[in-house]
């Protein structure tokens, strides 16, 4: 287990690319792990993994590297674009399997390790749009919004021994899911941010890096989303 190394599931994430240039700035090590690796990567120094974050097998795909896990961050997860009783039991599954299941599941194995430590951070990519209501996104908010109790407990649980568990909530990005949405409701989106603009991608990578920096922050969900209401 590493200080400087974290590792961030989610490689085809939109804000990725951007994310891992501010982290190698600071001289973090970052291994990606997702079920792809995306192009950007072709010129990228960071290590990836091939697991399918989603998969009922993903603990098994996580044990060439499992014990190292020192930093992590829950960035990349299934969404969701589909009202309620138009999302099949399969896409349920899989997006509660990806945001919630299989994190905990994961942070089952690595606990122990990090308590040996005396050290670990785990940080949460939460969605402050999902948490204020978006049209098509019920399950995709369920499981998002729990991030934000969760750190609590965890923080209350662990604090003591050196464990942190924080949730970065994003809000508007101007990217990603964004671009398969019509223009009128990107500019909704807009129009409920209190400065008119897209959250700036760069300052995801740097709060990431304060977090992990951080023996104080604990149990805290920072709203990264412009004044999103």
């Amino acid at each position: 287990m590493k200080k400087n190394e974290v590792y961030i599931f989610g490689p085809s994430s939109s804000i990725a690319e951007e994310i891992s240039l501010i982290l190698n700035s600071k001289n973090m090590k970052v291994r990606w792990v997702g079920s792809i690796k995306p192009d950007w990567a072709r010129n990228s120094k960071d290590a990836f993994y091939i697991v399918d974050y989603d998969s009922p097998n993903f603990l098994k795909e996580c044990n060439e590297f499992i014990n190292e896990i020192g930093n992590v961050v829950f960035l990349g997860s299934p969404i969701q674009q589909s009202l309620l009783h138009n999302t099949s039991d399969v896409d349920i599954d899989r997006i509660l399997r990806g945001i919630i299941a299989n994190p905990i599941k994961l942070l089952l194995r690595i606990i122990p390790n990090m308590i040996k430590s005396h050290y670990g951070r785990t940080i949460f990519i939460g969605s402050s749009i999902a948490e204020k209501g978006v049209v098509g996104s019920s399950i995709y908010a369920l499981a998002k919004s729990s991030y934000r109790n969760l750190v609590k407990s965890l923080a209350r649980e662990y604090g003591s021994l050196g464990l942190t568990f924080n949730v970065l909530n994003l809000g508007y990005l101007g990217k990603g899911m964004a671009n398969e949405l019509g223009l009128k409701k990107r500019q909704e989106f807009l129009n409920r941010t209190s400065n008119e603009i897209p959250v700036d991608t760069k300052e995801i990578g740097e709060w990431i890096y304060k977090i992990i920096e951080s023996k104080s922050l604990n149990g805290a969900t920072i709203e990264l989303d412009g004044g999103f209401i």
